[in-house]
């Protein structure tokens, strides 16, 4: 089974084309919001849902290694 381990985040850029981030269901809007890449999701998400992602996983397995 494979372990599970806190993704990486790519750096924080400007949407190049409108969508909608997975997470949050809101929209993206080209050139106006922040984005960034994690590799894991295989998606982009606004900065301020990946970093929550990010830090929610971390403290699960933080729990989970307790």
């Amino acid at each position: 089974m494979a372990e599970l381990t806190v993704p990486t985040k790519g750096p924080s850029i400007t949407a190049k084309r409108d969508g909608n981030c997975p997470m949050c269901r809101q929209p993206i809007h080209a050139n106006v919001d922040f984005i960034c890449e994690v590799p894991r999701l295989k998606a982009y998400l606004h900065t301020h849902c990946a970093d929550g992602y990010i830090r929610t996983l971390a403290e699960h397995l933080e729990e989970d290694a307790a």
